[in-house]
């Protein structure tokens, strides 16, 4: 059972609910709350964008007043989506960075990848692995793809590696990529080798994969090899992500 009464500060009639005296929101007051919503929005992807930005550049690029974007920027604050540093600028929060990773460890980019490392794996004859960034200056296994060998590396999904002694690591980091790819042997474990190349998405390292291999059955010419299949396989898992091919020559650093 339903009855109407007029709000004389505003003019406009309610629909209240006899049984529990609950009234909704009007049409005006919901189309007010879609607005603001999407400019929380908005700021939220301009911060994830520029991933640093003061309040008056991300009130400009959202076309919003100042007081506005502030204002935002506190509730995505409160939510754990933002946080403002010393220096007053604004950035992504950790809990915009554990749903960036909770994203890309669930079904999404495993999805898109697998069959890129399944071919890669048949091109290769070795295990493949793909990785994103983990906690505290480490990479995390996310899938692999078994080898053809008897002796082979592909129950390693779900650790971490270090950042700067893995091949993984180092593609995630954008480091020692010459010819676009890292090699680092005896990296992971003893008698290992590993090729690895990132994966970009809008332009950015999202995560890495690579080829990990017994360091006795790759040699010279065989990591060139593998090195270019495994380019291939980045760049093409790149495009679908909507990013451009990388350089074919990256300077170690």
């Amino acid at each position: 059972m339903t009855s109407a009464r007029r709000n004389v500060a505003t003019g406009t009639e309610e629909v209240t609910m006899a049984e529990g005296r609950r009234s909704g929101p009007t049409p005006a007051q919901g189309a007010g709350g879609a607005r603001s919503a999407e400019r929380v929005l908005a700021l939220y992807e301009h911060l994830c964008r520029a991933s640093r930005s003061t309040v008056t550049a991300s009130a400009r690029a959202c076309d919003l007043p100042v007081s506005t974007a502030l204002r935002h920027l506190r509730t995505l604050e409160a939510a754990g989506l933002a946080f403002r540093s010393a220096d007053g600028t604004w950035a992504p929060g950790a809990k915009a960075v554990e749903l960036a990773a909770v994203l890309l460890s669930g079904d999404p980019i495993v999805a898109l990848a697998r069959p890129i490392m399944e071919r890669l794996g048949e091109q290769a004859h070795e295990s493949v692995y793909l990785a994103v960034r983990g906690r505290s200056g480490t990479a995390q296994y996310l899938d692999a793809i078994a080898g053809p060998h008897l002796l082979q590396y592909s129950g390693w999904v779900g650790q971490t590696i270090p950042l700067a002694t893995s091949a993984a690591g180092r593609a995630l980091a954008g480091r020692d990529l010459t010819h676009g790819y890292a090699v680092v042997d005896q990296g992971v474990e003893g008698g290992v080798i590993a090729i690895a190349a990132p994966v970009r998405a809008g332009g950015r390292i999202v995560a890495s994969m690579s080829v990990v291999a017994p360091s006795a059955r790759l040699d010279e010419t065989t990591v060139r090899r593998d090195g270019r299949l495994l380019v291939a396989a980045t760049d093409e898992l790149s495009k679908r992500l909507g990013s451009p091919a990388a350089p074919s020559t990256t300077r170690p650093g």
